[in-house]
């Protein structure tokens, strides 16, 4: 056993498999997957400021979805910010791994915290979301206030898994929902009603571009998918 636990790649691999268990265990599964909503919403509102649209609030819900409320935005504004959500959480969970791998466990917690607490103070007007927000800063706040190294480094590392994992089943659950209830595929459907191009398409083209991105983070930053072709 202490063998298996010196294993780098074996950790690497029980850590991502516990929290592909873990994010469908009720509650405290849907608790830790709003984090993935959260940075899908981030990307919308990132859109939204550099398009110079106002955003009135955001609301996360216990069920794992979110929705950003834009004002002052026409279609083609309403197109980009609907766009980037879901490749926005692929890049972000790039970046985590490369957080990560650079040894920047501690700086990565503080982001998040930071992002939260923003978007609690700016954005996020439903109660849930304010609980989840408050929950998240307080539980990571404390853990980083008592300078629990061990259990920040391991906070990291499953946060980072649950934003990969989350990021990409997101869009295959798009996916989905554009064949099965085409009308409520929500940015699919957004884009498609701008667009006139059927959600199927758009969402196909959301999963291409998170399966890119997603494989890019398995190649340069999982075990023994170094050698991992892209193209």
């Amino acid at each position: 056993m202490r063998d298996l636990l010196s294993n780098k790649e074996f950790v690497f691999y029980a850590v991502l498999t516990v929290c592909f268990g873990v994010m469908y265990i009720p509650v405290v599964g849907k608790y830790i997957r709003v984090l993935e909503t959260m940075i899908h919403e981030s990307g919308h509102v990132l859109m939204a400021l550099l398009t110079g649209a106002k955003i009135s609030k955001i609301n996360l819900f216990s069920d794992t979805s979110g929705e950003t409320h834009i004002m002052g935005a026409g279609k083609i504004k309403t197109m980009f910010i609907a766009w980037v959500g879901y490749p926005f959480s692929s890049a972000m969970a790039w970046l985590s791994f490369w957080a990560i791998d650079s040894n920047y466990k501690q700086i990565f917690i503080i982001i998040l915290c930071v992002l939260t607490c923003i978007f609690l103070v700016a954005y996020i007007r439903n109660g849930f979301g304010i609980f989840w927000a408050i929950s998240f800063i307080l539980a990571n706040g404390y853990l980083l206030y008592k300078k629990k190294t061990v259990i920040i480094e391991i906070l990291a590392s499953i946060y980072a898994d649950i934003l990969f994992l989350s990021s990409l089943f997101s869009c295959f659950i798009i996916l989905y929902l554009s064949f099965k209830y085409p009308n409520k595929a929500g940015d699919a459907t957004l884009i498609s009603k701008i667009t006139h191009i059927p959600p199927q398409i758009i969402a196909i083209i959301f999963v291409v571009l998170c399966g890119v991105i997603s494989l890019s983070t398995m190649k340069n930053f999982f075990p023994l998918f170094d050698h991992l072709k892209l193209f």
